[in-house]
């Protein structure tokens, strides 16, 4: 039996759905490792996580979201890249 310490993280790598905060999406870090199946890599994002494992991302309050990016990144958001 393991510690459910870390029982979120462990059941966001295989969630349907995915709900997280503002902050946690821009600046969290997985305190666990995540094996994405080609290696074990230790202190994911969970923008990695999220953006990795959905087809679809929604973002309540995006004004908000824009806002607080563009705050901690000094300069600008990047939208897409392809």
């Amino acid at each position: 039996m393991s510690c459910g310490k870390f029982s979120l993280a462990r059941a966001a790598c295989t969630a349907g759905i995915i709900v997280t905060s503002h902050a946690n999406l821009l600046i969290g870090r997985l305190q666990v490792p995540v094996d994405d199946g080609r290696s074990v890599t230790d202190g994911v994002t969970v923008e990695e996580l999220v953006l990795r494992r959905s087809h679809v991302l929604v973002i309540d309050e995006i004004d908000t979201f824009q806002r607080t990016a563009i705050s901690q990144a000094g300069r600008g958001l990047l939208l897409d890249q392809v």
